[in-house]
C-alpha cells in the first residue's frame, strides 16, 4: 500500500428497479460502454457503497487508487485510521455513507425508513436517515415529504388507526405534503419520515448504510410486499419527525469566483455544493476527514499530494482522510457535491 493515499475511484454498483427509467444508462461515468448498450431501465446506482454483510451486492470494488482491486470494506478492515481518519464509522465497522443515484422514471412507494426507538428494539431494522440532491426534474415532477397538518386536530400527530385506516383506503398520498421538484434544491429526509420521490425526477442521495425500507403505498403495483405494520409504528412513534427541514438551494449562476454553498448540516454528515465561475480552484478536503466528490455537471480536475485525476460528470472521487489537502478546478458552469461524514463523538 503506498504511503501517499490518492483519491480512490470505486466501480458504480447499477440496480434494476420497477420505476426505473434510461438515464443512468446515458452516463458514460456510471454506465460504461456495456451498460449503456443495454440501456436498462435502471433505477439506482449505487457509486459509494460499504453496507452490512447481508445486503447481498452491497459493497462496492476499487477500481482506481490506493487498494485497487479490494473492496472498499477490506481497504477500511486493513488501514482505518487512512480511510476514516476522525469519522465515526457505520455500527458494523465501514463507511458511515451510502452515495447513490436514482432515477425515478415513476412514483416510487410512499414509505419510511426505522425511526431510532423503533431501530433499537428491532435489531435486524437500521436507521436510514438521507438527503436528495435534484439533479433534473420533468416539468410539473413532485416530491412527497412529511404529513400535511392533521384536517382536524391542526399539529396533532396522526393516531395508529388513523393512519391504518388511510393506507387501507389508498390515501395515505394525499395526506402528504407535496413539493415541486427544482433542480439544485437539497432535501433532507430524516429518518422516521415518510417520504415518496415523484417519478421524473433525477436525484443524487446521500444516506447512511442502511437498506431497510418499510413500504405504506406502492400505486397499485404487484408483487411487491407492503410493510404497513412496522411502517405505522414509526410514523406514530414519539420521536418520528413532525416535519422536515425546510429545502435549500445551489446558489445558482455564478458570475464571479468559485464558491462552496452548504446545503445539509445533519448528525450525520454535511453537503456542500463546490460550484465553478471565474476562479475556479478551491480546496475541497477536510482535514483528517474523509470526503465523497460528485461530479454533477462539467469536468473537474482535482489535484491531490498524489497527483492529478480529472473526473467527469457522474464521476465520484473518494478522498481518504490521509490524502492530504486536496484543490479542484472546475470551468464555469461545473458543479461538484462534497459529502463529509460526521466526526466520531470526541472526535
Amino acid at each position: 500500500m503506498t504511503s501517499t493515499w490518492g483519491p480512490i475511484e470505486l466501480d458504480p454498483i447499477l440496480i434494476p428497479k420497477v420505476w426505473g427509467g434510461h438515464r443512468l444508462a446515458e452516463i458514460p461515468a456510471i454506465a460504461g460502454p456495456a451498460t449503456a448498450a443495454d440501456g436498462g431501465p435502471f433505477g439506482e446506482a449505487w457509486v459509494v457503497a460499504d453496507l452490512p454483510e447481508d445486503v447481498t451486492g452491497g459493497r462496492s470494488r476499487i477500481r482506481r487508487g490506493p487498494g485497487a482491486g479490494c473492496t472498499l470494506r477490506e481497504l477500511i478492515q486493513r488501514h482505518p485510521e487512512a480511510v476514516l481518519g476522525r469519522a465515526a464509522a457505520a455500527e458494523d465497522g465501514g463507511f458511515p455513507l451510502l452515495v447513490k443515484w436514482l432515477d425515478a422514471a415513476a412514483d416510487l412507494s410512499v414509505q419510511v425508513h426505522p425511526t431510532p426507538s423503533y431501530a433499537a428494539a428491532h435489531p435486524e431494522a437500521r436507521i436510514k436517515s438521507e438527503a436528495w440532491v435534484v439533479v433534473a426534474a420533468d416539468a410539473g415532477a413532485r416530491i412527497l415529504r412529511g404529513f400535511r397538518p392533521h384536517p382536524v386536530h391542526g399539529d396533532r400527530r396522526r393516531t395508529a388507526a388513523e393512519l391504518h385506516a388511510a393506507i387501507a383506503a389508498g390515501t395515505i398520498a394525499e395526506e402528504l405534503e407535496s413539493v415541486p421538484a427544482i433542480a439544485g434544491d437539497c432535501h433532507v429526509l430524516p429518518s422516521g419520515l415518510c417520504h415518496a420521490l415523484g417519478g421524473g425526477i433525477l436525484v443524487l442521495e446521500i444516506q447512511t448504510p442502511s437498506d431497510t425500507t418499510f413500504r405504506l403505498h406502492d400505486w397499485g403495483r404487484s408483487g411487491r410486499a407492503l410493510h404497513v405494520d412496522p411502517a405505522v409504528a414509526c410514523l406514530s412513534g414519539s420521536d418520528a419527525p413532525s416535519e422536515p427541514p425546510p429545502a435549500s438551494r445551489v446558489s445558482g449562476a455564478v458570475c464571479g469566483p468559485a464558491r462552496i454553498t452548504e446545503l445539509a448540516q445533519t448528525e450525520a454528515f454535511s453537503l456542500d455544493a463546490i460550484e465553478g465561475g471565474t476562479g475556479g480552484r478551491l480546496g475541497v478536503s477536510i482535514p483528517e476527514l474523509p470526503c465523497v466528490l460528485v461530479c454533477i455537471t462539467g469536468d473537474t480536475n482535482l489535484e491531490s499530494p498524489a497527483g492529478s485525476s480529472m473526473f467527469p460528470a457522474g464521476g465520484t472521487l473518494l478522498l481518504p482522510a490521509a490524502g492530504g489537502p486536496a484543490f479542484a478546478e472546475l470551468a464555469p458552469g461545473a458543479m461538484v457535491i462534497r459529502a463529509v461524514p460526521a466526526a466520531r463523538s470526541g472526535g
